[in-house]
């Protein structure tokens, strides 16, 4: 195995071992650009300079994925917001329409109250009618 397919380079294996969907892979690359490989290993450089090469690789694939995440947050946030956005206009809604049965609740009862009050009277003026009636059948 060469080192251009090693876990530093990215291959498509070695997102599958750290979880990664490809999907994501691809979001990001299409986001951020394509991450390149670091340049393998030259006989001639020293451990030292290699560790050096390799952690600045680290820190710009750091940057990177710090970018990623900001991007991922600041979706999350929006998100966030238009869900928090929609739930105040549901509340608002719900007072509206707790008002609105609060009214027709309201209006029903006083509307109940005056049907009552006319069986009532009308009732009343029929066992009047009746009673004169009966009287002057006497």
């Amino acid at each position: 195995m060469d080192y251009a397919s090693t876990s530093i380079c990215g291959s498509s294996d070695d997102a599958s071992e750290i979880g990664l969907e490809n999907d994501v892979s691809l979001v990001c690359n299409l986001i951020l650009g394509p991450s390149f490989c670091p340049p393998p290993p030259i006989p001639q450089v020293n451990n030292m300079d290699r560790l050096a090469q390799i952690m600045e690789r680290l820190i710009v694939s750091t940057e990177r994925h710090n970018k990623i995440d900001d991007r991922l947050y600041g979706d999350i946030d929006k998100v966030l917001q238009n869900m928090m956005f929609r739930f105040d206009g549901l509340v608002e809604m719900n007072r509206y329409i707790m008002n609105q049965l609060r009214s027709q609740s309201n209006r029903l009862n006083s509307l109940a109250g005056q049907l009552n009050t006319l069986v009532t009277h009308h009732f009343y003026d029929s066992m009047n009618d009746g009673q004169i009636d009966a009287e002057s059948d006497d």
